[in-house]
C-alpha cells in the first residue's frame, strides 16, 4: 500500500485543548514579533497603513497556526482545506515587497507553531531582524515631513518636461515612484514621492501643475 495512502487511513492522536491553547498562544507571539520587526524597520513615510498590516501579521500567524492545527497528519485533510482556500482571492495591492517578505515570514512562523516547530522560528527571528535593519529603506530627511503627489495625465501623453522643473524649483526632494493605468486605460497615474513644501507653497505647487496641458487632475496626500 502507497504510503500515503497509510497515513490518510491511520489514526490521529488526539491534540488536547492545552496544547492548541499552546501553540495558538505562540503563534500569536511570533506575530507580534514580525508586526514589531516591521514597525521598527519599515517606518512609513507617506502612507499611514502600517497599523493595519501589523494587525495583519499577527491576524495571519494565528489563523495559519489554526490551519496547521486542523490538517494535522491527515494528507486528505490538506487537499481538502487546499481546495477551500483556493476560492479566496486577494486583490490588494503591496506596494513594498519588504511587506511582502514580512507576510511570508508571519504565515511560515504560523506553520511551524502549528505543527509545534518551535526552534525553527526562534533562531530565524533574530537573522530577519537584523537583515530588515540592514537593508531598511533610509528616508531623505527624517526632520521634514514627505507626501504622496499623484499626477494623472491622458493616456498616451509622456511625462511633460514642465513637470520636472516645477517640482525641482518648487519641492527640496522629489522621487518618481511609480506609474499605473487609470479609469480603465484611458488616463495614466504618476506617482511622485515629494518633501512636503511650506504651507503657502502647496497651493502654488497644485494650481502649476494643474494647468500643464494634458494633466487632468492633481493629488497631494
Amino acid at each position: 500500500m502507497p504510503w500515503w495512502l497509510e497515513q490518510t487511513l491511520q489514526v490521529e492522536q488526539e491534540i488536547t485543548p492545552a496544547v492548541i491553547l499552546k501553540r495558538l498562544g505562540i503563534a500569536f507571539v511570533f506575530g507580534c514579533v514580525a508586526a514589531g520587526i516591521h514597525r521598527f524597520t519599515c517606518r512609513r513615510t507617506v502612507d499611514g497603513d502600517q497599523p493595519a498590516l501589523a494587525a495583519t501579521l499577527v491576524l495571519l500567524a494565528v489563523l495559519i497556526a489554526l490551519v496547521m492545527l486542523v490538517i494535522g497528519e491527515s494528507v486528505a485533510r490538506a487537499f481538502s482545506l487546499a481546495g477551500a482556500l483556493a476560492i479566496v482571492r486577494f486583490r490588494t495591492v503591496v506596494e513594498d515587497t519588504r511587506d511582502t517578505a514580512f507576510v511570508m515570514f508571519a504565515v511560515i512562523s504560523g506553520m511551524a507553531a502549528g505543527t509545534g516547530y518551535f526552534m525553527g522560528p526562534i533562531v530565524c527571528t533574530p537573522v530577519v531582524l537584523l537583515a530588515a535593519w540592514l537593508f531598511r529603506k533610509r528616508p531623505h530627511s527624517l526632520n521634514s515631513p514627505q507626501s504622496r503627489l499623484t499626477i494623472r495625465m491622458a493616456s498616451g501623453k509622456t511625462i511633460h518636461p514642465r513637470i520636472g522643473e516645477i517640482l525641482t524649483t518648487s519641492v527640496s526632494w522629489h522621487r518618481l515612484s511609480g506609474l499605473s493605468t487609470a479609469r480603465g486605460g484611458t488616463a495614466l497615474d504618476a506617482t511622485y514621492d515629494i518633501e512636503l513644501p511650506p504651507a503657502e507653497a502647496v497651493f502654488t505647487l497644485v494650481d502649476e501643475l494643474s494647468r500643464i496641458e494634458g494633466v487632468q487632475d492633481v493629488e497631494l496626500k
